[in-house]
């Protein structure tokens, strides 16, 4: 079966798991140590975080590279969407994965400080200068805001350039953040 990576296992779970907001995008700047493809994203979900909802990729730039609408989605917990066509992306770039929301989001401030090979979360505790999360109000776009080191749970489901397509989810539990 394909190798797949993700920054968070699904065990893990946001310390605030709802927060009631409008209308927002919400992120998380990445890189990754290998050449591979995005072949999609997903993020946590709260049952009151109601849909719709949408995934794009983004350069760091603010290039929209990919986006897709989140199709049937469970009432809790990781929700997950793949893109029609897997983006690839260089090793060392920086890349932002984000959703956008009508209802609320999922966050936990001061959480950025490790990583899980391949990928790594940019910003947080070895980097003052970087935030990691990042946010943008109103119509769907490009996120840019941060504050407090915050993680939104976004995610990406990333692969090698090595190892085929999937032909559907599966998983290596990745090391989870502290």
């Amino acid at each position: 079966a394909p190798l797949e990576n993700r920054m968070w296992t699904e065990a893990t779970v946001p310390a605030r798991p709802f927060v009631a907001d409008g209308e927002v995008e919400l992120g998380v700047r990445f890189t990754s140590e290998v050449d591979g493809f995005i072949d999609g994203i997903r993020f946590y979900k709260h049952p009151s975080n109601v849909p719709p909802h949408s995934a794009t990729l983004w350069s760091d730039a603010g290039a929209e590279l990919a986006t897709v609408g989140f199709g049937a989605e469970s009432s809790c917990g990781w929700q997950e969407v793949k893109f029609a066509t897997p983006v690839s992306i260089d090793a060392g770039e920086i890349y932002i994965a984000s959703y956008h929301t009508t209802a609320g989001y999922a966050i936990q401030t001061s959480y950025f400080g490790s990583w899980s090979p391949p990928l790594r979360a940019i910003g947080g505790l070895e980097d003052s200068v970087s935030e990691n999360g990042v946010y943008g109000y109103g119509a769907r776009a490009f996120p840019d805001q941060t504050v407090a080191r915050s993680n939104y749970f976004v995610d990406v489901i990333f692969r090698s350039r090595a190892t085929p397509p999937a032909s559907g989810p599966t998983a290596i539990p990745a090391h989870p953040f502290p």
